[in-house]
């Protein structure tokens, strides 16, 4: 293998117990657990291979004042969102560089996103990434409006 393990056994092994905390007995969790050792090795040969593909999501509607339509993933797809949110929130780590073959040759410390996450938090602000594989990523990030400014903005308007 070139470069890092992108899916460690390890990491596919935490996050499949992080999951299986809140979905211990729903149907889909309870399938995973009967070999699920196994199962995350599978798992791990799909996402290093290529071949990984989501499965079926169920959708049901809540029932209480307010129904509303929810879509469940499937519990494996649970586990690969877990790992990759995971790998997502390493990008506001202080010197953290993401693994690509040449990126060695491009400068920079890796404190960029991890100083913009520091503001963002300082003024009570939220940041997040969209990615999409072989497109590239957007980092978003909202900062709330101070309240004076607000006031001055509907005085002049």
């Amino acid at each position: 293998m070139i470069g890092p393990d992108l899916f460690p056994f390890r990491a596919l092994w935490r996050q499949y117990r992080g999951c299986r905390r809140n979905k211990r007995n729903t149907h889909s969790a309870l399938a995973f657990e009967v070999d699920a050792e196994a199962k995350l090795l599978v798992l791990q040969q799909e996402l290093r291979d290529h071949t990984y593909r989501p499965g079926r999501s169920i959708c049901f509607v809540t029932g209480g004042p307010k129904p509303r339509e929810v879509f469940a993933a499937d519990f494996r797809d649970r586990i690969v969102h877990h790992v990759l949110a995971a790998r997502q929130e390493r990008v506001f780590e202080r010197f953290f560089r993401a693994y690509h073959p040449g990126a060695e040759q491009i400068g920079g410390t890796g404190l960029g996103l991890s100083l913009v996450k520091a503001v963002v938090d300082a003024h009570n602000g939220r940041i997040w990434l969209e990615s999409e594989v072989n497109r590239g990523t957007v980092v978003h990030l909202v900062l709330p409006a101070r309240q004076a400014a607000i006031a001055d903005l509907r005085r002049t308007s």
